[in-house]
C-alpha cells in the first residue's frame, strides 16, 4: 500500500479500504460491571448516580444461578433512564444502553458485539461469568475497556480483573466498607 498522503477526496470504495485497515473502532468506552451476593443493592445504587450522555455502554454480569429466572433488567430499568436490554443473542453494543445476561448464559464480546453463551460451559457452583466476561472485554477492547467489581462473596472477578490491567484497561473495586458483603477477594 502506498505511504504518501492521498490528494483530493477519497471515493467510498477508498473510504472503506481506509477503514477496515484501520480494523475495528470501539463505539465508545465499554464498561463491564460484575456482582455476586448483595450486588442488587450495589448495581441500583450506581445506576441511579450515572449520568446519561457519557458515551458508555455498561455491561453487566451476576453470579446468579443458571436455574433461575433473572429480573436485573426489570429492576436497573427503574434506576436508570437508559435503556436496559437483556442479551440472548448477538448485540451490537451502543453508547448509553445497559447490557445484561440471563442467568443461564454466560455473556462474550466480539468486535464490539455482544454475544450470549448458552448453556454455560462450567457445571453449577464451578461457573465464573465474571471472569469470562471481563477476559472477553479486555481482550476485545483493549484500553477502551473498563472493568468494575461491587459487592460479593468469592474470587469470581479476581481473575478478570488482572485481564483487564494486563490490557491496559481500567479495573475498579468496591471498597469492603461500602458493599453489603465484603468478602470477595480482589
Amino acid at each position: 500500500m502506498n505511504d504518501e498522503p492521498s490528494q483530493g477526496p477519497q471515493t467510498p470504495a477508498q473510504a472503506e479500504v481506509a477503514r477496515l485497515e484501520r480494523g475495528p473502532q470501539p463505539c465508545c468506552v465499554i464498561v463491564g460491571m460484575g456482582a455476586s451476593a448483595g450486588g442488587l443493592t450495589a448495581f441500583e445504587a450506581f445506576f441511579t448516580q450515572m449520568p446519561l450522555d457519557r458515551a458508555w455502554s455498561l455491561c453487566s454480569s451476576s453470579t446468579s444461578p443458571p436455574d433461575r429466572e433473572s429480573l436485573l433488567s426489570a429492576l436497573l430499568a427503574r434506576h436508570t433512564r437508559m435503556p436496559v436490554l437483556q442479551v440472548t443473542a448477538e448485540t451490537l453494543v451502543v453508547p448509553d444502553h445497559v447490557y445484561v445476561i440471563s442467568p443461564d448464559a454466560t455473556l462474550t464480546i466480539t468486535g464490539g458485539v455482544l454475544g450470549a453463551e448458552s448453556p454455560p460451559g462450567e457445571p453449577r457452583g464451578h461457573r465464573t461469568p465474571i471472569d469470562h466476561f471481563f477476559r472477553s472485554l479486555a481482550a476485545d477492547q483493549g484500553e477502551y475497556a473498563v472493568c468494575i467489581m461491587l459487592s460479593g462473596t468469592g474470587t469470581d472477578g479476581t481473575l478478570g480483573l488482572q485481564a483487564v490491567k494486563e490490557y491496559g484497561s481500567m479495573a475498579l473495586a468496591q471498597t469492603p466498607a461500602s458493599a453489603r458483603y465484603d468478602s470477595i477477594a480482589v
